[in-house]
């Protein structure tokens, strides 16, 4: 099992505007992920983690999504909405 966890920056004052655009985006169906907000720390950050089978799964998963017509303006919004920098991680999961 790997888990990919993204750590995305937030443009400043839009945090649960992004949030409530990803909780509405995991709705749609297709795969579910878990959201984290920042508590204590960095501000204007939120981190997104998805669980894969293998790399495969992973490989698989990425290009049938950015494949989906509906890609392109979730794009849009997300690139409203976020600012650059974060990191985009791959990790095992040791049970």
């Amino acid at each position: 099992m790997i888990v990919q966890r993204m750590t995305v920056n937030v443009k400043q004052n839009r945090t649960q505007e992004l949030l409530e655009f990803l909780k509405e985006d995991r709705k749609k169906g297709g795969y579910n992920y878990r959201l984290y907000q920042s508590n204590l720390g960095t501000f204007d950050q939120i981190s997104i983690e998805l669980e894969f089978e293998n790399l495969a799964a992973h490989e698989k998963f990425w290009t049938d999504w950015n494949a989906l017509p509906d890609t392109p303006a979730f794009f849009e919004k997300w690139n409203e909405l976020t600012r650059s920098g974060g990191t985009n991680e791959i990790w095992w999961l040791v049970e």
